[in-house]
């Protein structure tokens, strides 16, 4: 006779258990974590001669706030045009058809942290050709060609002209329509505008700067010679300006009619704001030997 070994509860227990702990449900995919660069926001740029220096901080944190930052390099576009293309996007190709990349300089790895009582290393200083530290100011330097100087029409002006040949293309005629005595136009004085924007390791954009601009128009002539007369306390300094220099769109208020010395018979002037695009004044840089 042969007996069959009885099957306690425990090993059915184990297996129940076994089988429910490996139970599970799938969820959706997620998209990989990818840290974006936090845009520059104190971009400067000035012109001298016939070239342009592009100033700014590279940024130490990304986008989040979290740092150190995951970045590569630091583009910079421009554009030449009539008026301010305002924001652009550097990483869309429809913005970008209208930009150049003047420069771009690397940005090297930061070190890692080093015990309290390790020494600080030495590190020479940063330049474009060998890379930026993080938190670093960086100087880039456009060299301007005689087609730098030419003004391209902005993306938007593209598509309102664009819309514009399609409704007389269409014959559907505009509602009449009362229109300002004085409207904005295009400024005077073509600018060239110019915008930051940091790249990941990735190759990842993030978003660009804010533009700035510098003006492209032949510089004014040269001012008359000094003439120097002295009081007591200060030194006075007069000369004539040329005949092509640029006056500024608003004049200033004399300080006879500040507002700090506004009376109730002669009250202040109220503050303008031109409608047409600001020309910016020339200004003079006055240096001591």
């Amino acid at each position: 006779m042969i007996r069959r070994p009885k099957i306690g509860p425990t090993p059915i227990l184990l297996v129940a258990a076994v089988t429910l702990g490996a139970c599970g449900k799938k969820g959706p995919p997620l998209a990989p974590f990818t840290r974006e660069p936090a845009p520059i926001v104190d971009l400067q740029a000035s012109r001298r001669g016939d070239e342009v220096r592009v100033r700014f901080t590279v940024r130490d944190v990304n986008n989040d706030g979290f740092g150190p930052a995951d970045l590569a390099r630091v583009e910079v576009w421009a554009v030449t045009a009539n008026r301010p293309p305002g924001a652009l996007n550097v990483s869309r190709g429809r913005d970008r058809e209208h930009l150049t990349l003047v420069a771009t300089t690397p940005v090297r790895r930061p070190l890692p942290p080093l015990p309290p009582d390790a020494p600080e290393p030495s590190r020479p200083l940063s330049v474009p050709e060998d890379g930026v530290d993080q938190g670093t100011i960086a100087v880039l330097v456009d060299p301007l060609a005689p087609e730098d100087l030419v003004p391209v029409v902005p993306p938007e002006a593209a598509d309102e002209r664009r819309r514009r040949e399609a409704r007389e293309k269409s014959g559907a005629a505009l509602p009449a329509m009362s229109r300002p005595a004085v409207a904005p136009g295009d400024s005077e004085l073509p600018a060239r505008y110019y915008y930051a924007v940091g790249v990941n390791r990735s190759g990842r954009y993030g978003p660009t700067s804010p533009p700035v601009a510098v003006p492209v128009a032949a510089p004014p002539g040269a001012p008359s010679a000094p003439e120097v007369s002295y009081t007591e306390t200060a030194l006075i300094i007069t000369w004539q300006a040329p005949p092509d220099a640029r006056a500024a769109s608003i004049a200033p208020v004399p300080p006879a009619l500040a507002p700090s010395n506004a009376t109730a018979d002669q009250p202040a002037p109220l503050a303008a704001r031109p409608l047409a695009p600001e020309r910016p004044p020339t200004r003079y840089h006055v240096y001591e030997v």
